[in-house]
């Protein structure tokens, strides 16, 4: 079993002993700084497909990182544990303000997962919530004053119409499948919660005119 770690990060679950290999995208959370583009393979040596995978790996790989990069996500990741736990602290208050909001029909976050062994510190910064009126979605993200992208994992808070830009040409296919097409994706920042939540309190404002 491969498993892509990068949403709720090494830093809240260690998820290496349930699977053959981790990878992980360490331009997001690991880097936090949006500027530096690299990724991560990691063998679990307990698995029973581990002598397979690292003689792949060994006769496969190429080690194309430059130098500087290498050296710059070194120092971005000096902070990677703190600034998750900052994230987690600024997710949850704001998660619990959306489910509470009058505007908001549903919040997906997991934190209704109550195993301790897996999740043992926080679940992350991505969220995703949808209006209960959608025609007002796009006038909600225009006044939400956050950065606007596709990325995820920065130390600010960044959100996009996630639906629209990943699956355009098919979304009747992604609503059949759950994914709502006015959904809006979130991923939180080193900001406080309380400027957090003024922020979307205000861009809310514009769903419930």
């Amino acid at each position: 079993m491969i498993v892509d770690d990068t949403i709720g990060s090494s830093a809240n679950f260690d998820v290496l002993p349930h699977v053959d290999i981790v990878v992980t995208s360490l331009t997001k959370w690991f880097s936090g700084t949006g500027d530096v583009m690299a990724g991560s393979m990691i063998l679990n040596q307990d698995s029973r497909f581990y002598e397979t995978f690292k003689a792949l790996a060994e006769t496969e790989y190429e080690d194309m990182m430059y130098d500087k990069d290498a050296i710059a996500l070194e120092i971005n990741s000096r902070t990677f544990v703190s600034r998750m736990e900052k994230v987690n602290e600024s997710t949850q208050p704001l998660i619990e303000f959306l489910r509470q909001h009058p505007a908001v029909e549903t919040v997906w976050y997991p934190d209704s997962v109550t195993d301790t062994d897996i999740i043992k510190r926080g679940h992350g910064g991505l969220f995703s919530f949808v209006l209960n009126d959608r025609s007002k979605s796009m006038d909600v993200y225009k006044n939400l004053k956050v950065c606007k992208g596709p990325s995820l994992g920065t130390n600010f808070t960044i959100a996009c119409p996630y639906t629209l830009l990943a699956h355009y040409d098919e979304l009747e296919w992604a609503e059949g499948l759950g994914i709502p097409r006015d959904l809006i994706r979130v991923s939180t920042g080193l900001e406080e919660a309380e400027d957090l939540i003024q922020r979307f309190d205000h861009a809310l404002k514009f769903a419930q005119n």
